[in-house]
């Protein structure tokens, strides 16, 4: 039986970063992956550039497919208008990167292992037991006869939306998970509709009730998916499924790409909305939840890698410093107000769509909308306006 100071279960954004940060603060880490890497991650994989300070000396252009700076909304596929990322008199470059998780999610694992980590692949955790103090984790390896058994004092869960760790722990009963289907579609770059660039993405919001649709434009292909952010405002025998797949082939309908929708190939996942302040750590201090398995997605935009990100970020501090008491507390203090805001927002926005549509489709919506992805407060044109605005969501910074 090997013991390790910290197992981290799953290789994602989240979990690599803990695994990394921690080994670099000297525990014995165990990052443990049911894939073998580069492995296949259904998501749309849009992050904000502002995750740059965490990526340490990790180039970006060798996992960044394409930089995002505008916004292309439209309604029902018409009445479309076009915003900038970045405002005209402002100094900033943001942009909001576009990855591919294979190659984004490898690269961060290769991090924690130069750092020092043991990155366990193609391994299954089968159970996880507590007593006295530690954590005695089992489980099945590709190709191998006898199990992988492991102990260690702190077990961080970065193991997704349906992750064992958070049910094992005892951790988020009530969580929420919404549906969201993709397809990866080939596409060839400088033909086609001249709407299709590489540094703009669209969004579609009249086609999906209680959600959205998007194109994320990639190297050599289209990310064409849709997401049902809030089902309450379903039609009664809707199917979510088919409003989805709909709603892709609508997009590629728009955009004057020929195919065969029996013939797309889809991806479904689920995506764990943030729903209120919830324990994301053991009473005992030994199980830490971060990322999709902690629920850490903005319930308005659905984005959730760089919350991931974040997440790891303090679990490694915490474990490293013996202040994983503190952890749910730390969590909420850098998400947990802005993600409610955000959860009120999309209470009145998927509630109301096509009347709050107008207000999308401003000058100022795809900058805004980039600060709400970096965790801040937009910045409204009138004073009167960011007062309404900031009441209204209760934010409180």
């Amino acid at each position: 039986m090997k013991t390790y100071d910290l197992i981290v279960c799953g290789a994602g954004p989240g979990g690599s970063i803990a695994a990394r940060n921690a080994a670099q603060k000297g525990l014995k880490v165990a990052l443990i992956e049911k894939e073998r890497l580069p492995r296949h991650k259904t998501c749309g994989g849009g992050i904000p550039s502002t995750v740059i300070e965490h990526l340490q000396e990790l180039d970006p252009e060798t996992f960044i497919e394409s930089k995002v700076k505008h916004m292309r909304h439209t309604w029902n596929f018409t009445d479309e208008a076009t915003s900038a990322i970045n405002l005209p008199d402002s100094d900033n470059d943001l942009s909001i990167w576009m990855v591919r998780r294979n190659v984004f999610d490898n690269a961060l694992a290769m991090q924690a292992v130069m750092a020092g980590a043991d990155l366990i692949e193609e391994t299954t955790v089968s159970s996880i037991k507590r007593e006295n103090g530690e954590i005695k984790l089992y489980a099945k390896q590709k190709n191998n006869r006898e199990d992988f058994i492991a102990k260690s004092r702190y077990l961080i869960g970065a193991d997704g939306a349906k992750g064992q760790v958070s049910k094992v722990a005892g951790l988020r009963p009530n969580r929420k998970n919404v549906t969201a289907i993709e397809i990866e579609y080939p596409y060839e770059w400088r033909s086609g509709n001249q709407d299709l660039r590489l540094d703009v993405m669209h969004l579609e919001y009249g086609a999906i009730p209680g959600g959205y649709a998007w194109v994320f434009p990639k190297k050599n292909h289209l990310n064409i998916g849709g997401g049902i952010i809030d089902n309450r405002f379903l039609s009664v025998g809707q199917n979510q499924k088919e409003i989805i797949h709909k709603a892709i082939s609508g997009y590629l309908d728009h955009l004057e790409i020929p195919h065969d929708k029996n013939k797309l190939t889809y991806f479904a996942h689920p995506i764990p909305i943030w729903n209120g302040k919830e324990q994301l750590h053991t009473d005992d201090s030994h199980i830490l939840l971060v990322g999709d398995a902690a629920g850490l997605v903005n319930p308005y935009l659905g984005d959730g890698i760089s919350h991931a990100i974040t997440s790891g970020s303090i679990a490694a501090e915490c474990v490293a410093n013996n202040t994983v008491d503190q952890y749910t507390d730390k969590i909420y203090d850098k998400l947990g107000s802005h993600f409610d805001a955000s959860l009120r927002l999309a209470n009145i926005f998927y509630r109301f769509p096509r009347l709050l549509y107008p207000l999308v489709k401003r000058s100022r919506s795809a900058h805004h909308a980039m600060e709400m992805l970096r965790g801040n407060t937009p910045r409204l044109s009138t004073p009167i306006s960011q007062f309404i605005f900031n009441w209204m969501l209760g934010f409180k910074h």
